[in-house]
């Protein structure tokens, strides 16, 4: 990846209009996960409580992606480096970037098994042999930065979704619909949209920081994240009531051969180009907190493309997938005490608001922050063992009321305090 602007912020001059940013954001939400979630929530619910379940989760995750938007938009910083100041500190936000690297690095690899088996049941030969290829492949396009992923965008992002369009239209045909089996419940589902895209509302600054304002932020949103996952999901659906299975693989070779192949192929590429980004930005900012290095964006996008190609390549990954279940359960409050710290609580946001004219960062920035790794310990777990409401939303809510509440307490205790005592000067 080029510089990209790992550890600082994006000038006005490399701001992006909002069409190219919302390819983008289109290709990466229109993901085979998507097209998985839409199939699952198809036959258990039925297509209309479906459909109506796949609104309700992205009217929620809208609403935090906007916060998160709009927050990545003013600062032009991305998600790691960002929250330095919003709530979790320097080794706060080197943590998260070791979470998020390893839960992108982990998925990039399970998603680049199926582009494999999808290669090698068009050409044939060895499934390892394809894992690495197209492994490789993406790493490629990642390394060239954001203006070439969204290139890449242009054309997989339109292709994938007329490819999906066209399978669940034509296999709707003369086929009797699937009777809903109730293995899902509402708030499952409501849990399942919302969680499928946690990572992508945390690390929305990583895409919106190369907007210009709040209106592009709403556009790409909308048109971009919310319009992908609500066209693919309706295709899931779909297609699950048509075959009446939600083996989504199984469904799209089935019905149309190499066709569904293709759909296969072009919905991993999309947002496979998001988790590499996303793990070399995070992983970059983890480096930088913890050991004051700066390896190239490009050789950590290398190094992490060739780990997920190998894992792939090597079948290590069946091992792992309930501890990246695990990683991305632990997310959620992370959106809630960025926000609530970003937009209400406000300790380091004059830092930032006095630095943004400059495009330079603040000169200092919190160290350790315990109270802030406790609320976020304590509302992951809320998030993981509570059974009842929706599990993602719990956490979330959870870690906004208890930033919220230890920031008045804080003030409350000290009228004149203005953050912590211990700072560290940020790098240059």
């Amino acid at each position: 990846m080029a510089d990209d602007y790992t550890l600082r912020r994006v000038p006005p001059a490399a701001r992006h209009g909002w069409r190219t940013v919302a390819v983008q954001s289109f290709g990466q939400a229109g993901n085979i996960g998507l097209l998985m979630l839409g199939a699952l929530l198809g036959l258990s619910l039925g297509f209309w409580p479906a459909a109506g379940v796949l609104a309700l989760g992205l009217a929620i995750q809208t609403a935090a992606l906007l916060a998160m938007g709009i927050m990545g938009m003013r600062e032009g910083l991305a998600t790691t480096v960002l929250t330095r100041w919003t709530g979790l500190g320097r080794y706060g936000s080197a943590i998260l970037g070791l979470v998020l690297a390893c839960c992108v690095t982990g998925w990039f690899g399970v998603l680049n098994t199926v582009v494999a088996q999808g290669f090698h049941t068009i050409v044939g030969g060895p499934r390892w042999v394809w894992a690495l290829a197209t492994g490789a492949a993406i790493t490629v396009i990642v390394m060239f930065g954001f203006t070439v992923m969204a290139r890449t965008a242009a054309v997989t992002a339109p292709a994938f979704l007329a490819l999906a369009g066209y399978l669940a239209l034509t296999q709707l045909w003369d086929r009797p619909l699937a009777e809903p089996t109730g293995a899902l419940s509402v708030p499952a589902g409501v849990t399942a949209v919302v969680g499928v895209w946690i990572i992508g509302i945390v690390v929305a600054p990583d895409i919106t920081r190369f907007t210009r304002d709040r209106a592009d932020v709403l556009r790409l949103t909308l048109f971009g994240t919310v319009l992908g996952q609500l066209l693919i999901g309706l295709c899931g659906i779909a297609l699950a009531l048509a075959f009446h299975t939600t083996d989504v693989v199984t469904i799209v070779t089935a019905g149309s051969g190499f066709l569904g192949i293709a759909v296969l192929i072009t919905a991993t590429a999309n947002i496979q180009n998001l988790n590499l980004y996303v793990g070399t930005l995070s992983l970059a900012n983890a480096l930088d907190t913890l050991f004051g290095r700066r390896p190239s964006p490009r050789l950590l996008t290398l190094g992490m493309g060739l780990l997920g190609a190998l894992a792939s390549a090597t079948g290590l990954l069946s091992t792992v997938e309930g501890l990246l279940a695990v990683l991305a359960g632990v997310l959620p409050p992370v959106v809630g005490i960025a926000t609530a710290e970003y937009y209400l609580v406000r300790r380091w946001r004059p830092l930032l608001e006095h630095s943004r004219p400059s495009d330079a960062l603040p000169r200092h920035a919190p160290a350790w922050l315990p109270g802030a790794l406790l609320i976020w310990l304590a509302t992951a777990a809320i998030g993981l063992l509570v059974p009842w409401g929706i599990p993602a939303l719990n956490a979330l809510l959870s870690a906004f009321g208890l930033t919220v509440l230890a920031g008045w307490f804080s003030r409350r205790r000290s009228p004149r305090w203005s953050g912590p005592r211990r700072v560290e000067e940020t790098p240059r």
